[in-house]
């Protein structure tokens, strides 16, 4: 469906511009609780048909939960997307103030649907899952620092590295805390766990990042993940395909376990070998038998069944 009355809202740390269509209003609201709770009571008389604004990697949290909570329709919308309409248009200004505008036009010339509520639980799934991404790109910076400084150094960095290390293994017994605290999340850890090379973490961004899974069809959870191949055709010339978009950090969590699964997983390696003797690319091969992991989850935790190779003998094609 299209919409007539959108609200686009740029957010940043400190604050949320937004901007009203097709009334054009705009203002600045501050990214706080209770200014956001305040104009959120203010839209009681535009009844927008959807807020949409850009997914910000955890500023916009406090204004989708109280969206949800108030029941308004709203999108967390790709940022690539936006700034490709952006161009599109011609509009090439970078303000936030004309990022909101921008954003909301490309509500109203979209066929989106609202984002569905996420539990509280997932919530906090994401949110230490977060941390922890956040965590690992600091060991990494540190071990890149270790090799380039002086001796004298090391053991600075070696120590803050141990200390990152330890605040991981206290958030993943959080995570996994959190994932076990239900019957729903904790069963679907434990099928999503059966198979062999998915582990709590991945088995823990599988249910906290794209709980929608089962409620897809196969090519909208391979694009939604960013597994899905573009076609780069035009007249006769018929270019490579490439995946974009979709949720980074599924698409990343798959990519990252199948060197274990090519080790520890006979089928997936069977899939592999198969799309290598087709002629595919290493990466290719790769990301193809990413995305028929990913179908696999969907299918076994449709079914609720957990991994049995003979129950269930996915083809390699």
């Amino acid at each position: 469906m299209s919409f007539q009355t959108v609200i686009g809202i740029d957010v940043s740390k400190d604050t949320l511009d937004f901007h009203k269509l097709p009334t054009a209003t705009k203002g600045t609201i501050k990214n706080t609780p209770r200014a956001i709770n305040a104009f959120i009571e203010s839209l009681a008389h535009d009844q927008p048909e959807m807020v949409i604004f850009e997914a910000t990697g955890g500023y916009q949290n406090q204004l989708a939960e109280a969206l949800f909570k108030a029941g308004i329709p709203l999108k967390a919308a790709n940022p690539k997307q936006i700034r490709d309409f952006a161009r599109s248009l011609g509009r090439l200004g970078k303000t936030d103030s004309i990022d909101a505008e921008i954003i909301a036009r490309f509500a109203q010339s979209r066929e989106l649907k609202p984002d569905q509520p996420k539990a509280p639980q997932l919530l906090q799934i994401s949110e230490l899952l977060l941390r922890r991404e956040q965590l690992i790109t600091m060991i990494t910076m540190e071990k890149g620092h270790r090799e380039n400084t002086r001796p004298t150094m090391k053991n600075s960095i070696d120590q803050h590295i141990k200390m990152l290390q330890s605040q991981i293994l206290e958030l993943d017994k959080g995570i996994r805390q959190l994932v076990v605290a239900s019957e729903e999340t904790r069963g679907a850890d434990e099928i999503l766990r059966s198979i062999p090379g998915v582990g709590p973490i991945t088995a823990a961004v599988i249910i906290a990042e794209m709980p929608e899974l089962t409620s897809l069809r196969r090519k909208q959870a391979a694009a939604l993940a960013g597994v899905a191949p573009f076609n780069r055709d035009s007249g006769q010339y018929r270019g490579q395909r490439h995946i974009s978009g979709g949720r980074k950090k599924v698409r990343n969590i798959l990519y990252c376990i199948m060197r274990t699964c090519l080790i520890h997983n006979p089928v997936v390696k069977k899939w592999y070998e198969g799309f290598r003797a087709k002629g595919k690319a290493y990466k290719v091969a790769v990301i193809a038998c990413v995305r028929k992991l990913l179908m696999v989850m969907r299918a076994m935790l449709i079914s609720n069944s957990t991994w049995d190779i003979q129950k269930h003998p996915f083809s390699i094609t």
